[in-house]
């Protein structure tokens, strides 16, 4: 597609890459679909690698190889037996943001801080 802006031709390319890891259908929950919403996605400083963050854990995809994330860290596990709490107050709903660090060797999440009232 060429777009003319001021007498100059400006080619526009639109890639869409699909990452999606496919469900064991033996772990399929009535929480399954919110706790794998995605609420945070970070592109590495090379642009290489994607940074993805759903309630139970951070992944890190590489954009050259898009059957499954390269590494997968899960988080807030001991939260899993309690999804049917985290529920019903709205606590399953929240957000978690991540990010590269400067040299891409790290990444950064936050977390939910103890607490006896989970």
């Amino acid at each position: 597609m060429c777009h003319i802006v001021e007498g100059v031709c400006v080619f526009v390319v639109t890639v869409c890459v699909v990452l999606e890891e496919p469900e064991d259908p033996a772990n399929r929950s009535f929480f399954s679909e919110i706790i794998s919403s995605i609420s945070d996605v970070q592109f590495s400083h090379n642009g290489r690698y994607l940074l993805t963050r759903d309630y139970l854990s951070l992944k890190v995809w590489d954009l050259n190889m898009e059957t499954k994330p390269v590494e997968t860290y899960p988080v807030h596990e001991h939260l899993r037996s309690k999804l049917c709490a985290l529920y019903e107050n709205d606590c399953i709903f929240d957000k978690f943001e991540c990010a590269w660090s400067g040299n891409d060797r790290y990444v950064v999440q936050l977390l939910y801080r103890p607490s006896k009232d989970i």
